[in-house]
């Protein structure tokens, strides 16, 4: 019965913090329906395994509680801590200032430019550094580099990319809420495109960049 209980109320608040988060976006009311939702899948599991072993019923509530009370606060705070915290410094090879770099970083106060050595072109930002790979500057015109920098300071610019990395963890592992953080994500994208086209002029170059990474 206990369990049932807890099952059932793990489900109701898994979909009241995303009913929650879609309406404020609050990274906290993510992590907290990523919680639920780990937390109904541990006791499902241990509900199957306590039937099909026999086990005892208290014996099964004591498991559910200390795996449940301890493991899946640490396991959230692993993932944030290595999604926000550790990978930036994994990433961070050389600082960087391109000469065209300097002015176009001076938009957004503190951001830096860091250069990622592999060939394969990607780029993205955390918090306010800016990673992009050797590889984009292989197949990209100066303009189509500004571009990728600008719409990069643009996420900086507008504080996304811890949403960014939130909703990207919670479409691998929240059935729930897959569909609506594709919504979101891609309209981070949209936001990030447009300020670098407001900068630019145009759209001409931030269009062109993203049509040779998708064939990259």
């Amino acid at each position: 019965m206990m369990e049932t209980v807890m099952l059932v109320g793990s489900i109701l608040a898994a979909l009241l913090f995303f009913w929650l988060w879609k309406r404020t976006r609050s990274v906290w009311l993510a992590y907290a329906h990523l919680s639920m939702l780990t937390f109904t899948g541990f006791v499902l599991s241990l509900q199957s395994f306590c039937t099909w072993s026999g086990n005892a019923l208290g014996m099964c509530t004591w498991v559910v509680s200390k795996v449940l009370g301890y493991g899946v606060p640490i396991a959230v705070a692993l993932t944030f801590v290595f999604g926000w915290i550790v990978m930036p410094f994994l990433y961070k090879q050389r600082f960087a200032d391109l000469g065209f770099t300097h002015k176009l970083l001076r938009l957004v106060p503190g951001a830096r430019l860091w250069i990622v050595d592999t060939a394969k072109p990607y780029a993205f930002a955390l918090k306010k550094d800016v990673f992009i790979t050797v590889g984009m500057f292989d197949i990209l015109t100066k303009k189509e580099q500004e571009a990728v920098l600008l719409h990069e300071l643009g996420h900086v610019r507008q504080k996304t990319s811890l949403r960014k990395f939130t909703a990207a963890v919670m479409r691998l592992v929240s059935p729930v809420s897959a569909f609506y953080t594709h919504k979101v994500l891609n309209a981070e994208e949209r936001d990030a495109d447009a300020f670098a086209a407001s900068i630019q002029g145009t759209t001409r170059y931030v269009l062109s960049a993203r049509a040779k990474l998708n064939k990259a």
